[in-house]
């Protein structure tokens, strides 16, 4: 009975290694090459994944901001936008100062996430939104806009960042990938 239970017992340890080592092989992603930084960013990742502060740099890098700060954060609750979109990351924060949450999503989609967060960093940055009124009043380019009149993805922030994240990300790309 004792050789059954030991052979049963090498047979799952030699299966265990064997998965392990198929989803080792089966989940490679590129690594990043190495950049310069053009200006100096503090960003501060407390999020349990490693390179998304390697990513906002290149997305700055990208945008040419002048030096800010910017906490990653997880998102631990879902966070339901109009329209029952949820989001996957959203940004808070002006001037010098941000904090960036962000849901889990793979790699790929971090760069389009951050991207489009770091579209809404520029426009806090340069003062083309500004939110009045503890965040109820947007103001847009000059503009105060009553958020009612849009549907989420046609309000004119998110419709920039929308149009844009892709051109970012592409910038990102290739810092990151060199390709």
């Amino acid at each position: 009975m004792k050789k059954i239970f030991k052979i049963i017992g090498i047979i799952l340890a030699v299966l265990i290694i064997i998965f392990v080592i198929y989803k080792i092989s089966t989940h490679k992603e590129t690594p990043f090459t190495k950049f310069t930084f053009k200006s100096y960013h503090y960003v501060i990742n407390t999020t349990e994944i490693p390179y998304l502060d390697t990513i906002v740099h290149a997305g700055i890098q990208s945008l040419l901001i002048d030096s800010v700060t910017i906490v990653i954060k997880p998102i631990i609750n879902n966070i339901v936008l109009p329209d029952d979109l949820e989001a996957k990351a959203y940004i808070i924060g002006n001037g010098y100062q941000y904090v960036i949450y962000i849901g889990k999503l793979s790699r790929i989609d971090y760069i389009t996430a951050l991207s489009h967060e770091l579209i809404h960093l520029k426009q806090y940055y340069k003062k083309e939104l500004i939110l009045a009124n503890n965040g109820k009043t947007p103001i847009w380019k000059g503009d105060t806009i009553d958020i009612k009149n849009y549907t989420y993805e046609n309000r004119p922030w998110e419709k920039e960042a929308y149009d844009n994240q892709d051109k970012i990300a592409g910038k990102m790309k290739l810092l990151l990938y060199n390709k």
